[in-house]
């Protein structure tokens, strides 16, 4: 056992160094790749739709006061709607792997495949409300035949690709998938988390049998100086 190693692990949550199959072990990288991807779809989305923000308030002010009107941004505009697109199909990219992951669950470690089939039932309903909006996004042939619907909307903070087909894209959707990945990693590294503490916890009663043992001799040898550890 590498000690040192073990809890540079734990602190930075580095389950890579577990030992996992191969298949096992990507499936788990994939969904830490989709968590990467959500987090910077959402970054560039907010960058994005504050400048639009921006714009269009500076606009309705300048009209007021000058009558001037400011162009539409419509290039940050399309780059808001592309990347609460990428949002939406990050998300169901990262609940069908999950899902694949959940019902191999036997192929990893007992307290892995435990996090992992939790995870999945907590999540579940929250994953399936981006499924018609996804579907909408990769079908988009079967939404505008024979139908005259408004197409790319923003509704608070839910986005609307097609009438009726919403999913909210918010910090709180990201940090729900964030935390589901937690629970993951630290079902990874409960192992060696144990491993440590049965570890700590044997040095710690080596140091407390060896300071016992000093206080015996004391009482034995009054006049014998004691070495401090």
């Amino acid at each position: 056992m590498n000690l040192g190693r073990d809890l540079t692990n734990i602190s930075l949550g580095q389950w890579e160094d577990t030992l996992l199959p191969d298949d096992a072990s990507m499936r788990l990288r994939l969904l830490e790749s989709d968590l990467k991807s959500l987090r910077i779809a959402f970054a560039d989305y907010l960058a994005a739709k504050h400048q639009v923000d921006t714009t269009i308030y500076a606009g309705m002010a300048d009209s007021q006061a000058n009558g001037v009107n400011r162009p539409f941004p419509q290039d940050a505009q399309s780059r808001m709607f592309h990347n609460a697109k990428v949002f939406v199909v990050c998300m169901r990219r990262f609940a069908r792997i999950l899902e694949d992951t959940k019902s191999r669950k036997h192929e990893y470690p007992k307290d892995t495949a435990q996090a992992i089939d939790l995870t999945w039932k907590k999540n579940k309903a929250f994953f399936d409300d981006y499924r018609e909006a996804r579907n909408a996004i990769e079908h988009i042939n079967g939404e505008v035949n024979g139908y005259n619907r408004k197409f790319h909307n923003l509704w608070g903070d839910s986005f609307e690709v097609v009438d009726g087909k919403r999913a909210l894209i918010t910090h709180n959707a990201l940090k729900k998938v964030e935390k589901a990945w937690k629970e993951i990693v630290k079902g990874i590294m409960l192992p060696i988390e144990t491993r440590v503490r049965i570890h700590l916890m044997a040095i710690l009663m080596n140091v407390l049998r060896a300071r016992i043992w000093q206080l015996i001799r004391r009482e034995a040898l009054p006049n014998q100086p004691i070495i401090s550890l």
